[in-house]
């Protein structure tokens, strides 16, 4: 991953060479979500925000995968975030105040599928 890291800061703005769009980091997180690599979509994600930093859809990726690897607090800021930034932004109180139920419930879930 530190590879990966070093070659991205290298390569990030060239995108005449390569493919460097929202859609890629989005593709690569949900891969390694996936494959339950939850520290690399986690670092993946995180280099999509260092160019995209208003992504709505990478602000919802890097929730979901705090909320798969049982972060909850983490999971609530991106999910917030993930909310504001989205098109009806009208029912973030309400998702917010429901949200503690809303990640038991969705950690329960998970926790029965793994094995």
């Amino acid at each position: 991953m530190d590879t990966a890291i070093k070659d991205f800061n290298k390569i990030k703005y060239d995108t005449v060479q390569y493919d460097i769009s929202e859609k890629t980091f989005i593709n690569l997180g949900s891969e390694f979500i996936g494959s339950r690599s939850f520290n690399e979509a986690i670092a993946v994600i995180n280099m999509g925000l260092e160019l995209f930093p208003e992504s709505t859809k990478l602000f919802g990726e890097i929730g979901e995968v705090y909320l798969l690897s049982g972060e909850k607090e983490k999971a609530r800021n991106y999910y917030r975030l993930f909310i504001e930034h989205g098109p009806d932004s009208s029912n973030v109180d309400i998702i917010m105040k429901n949200f503690d139920a809303m990640y038991e419930q969705m950690r329960k879930q998970i926790e029965s599928k793994i094995p």
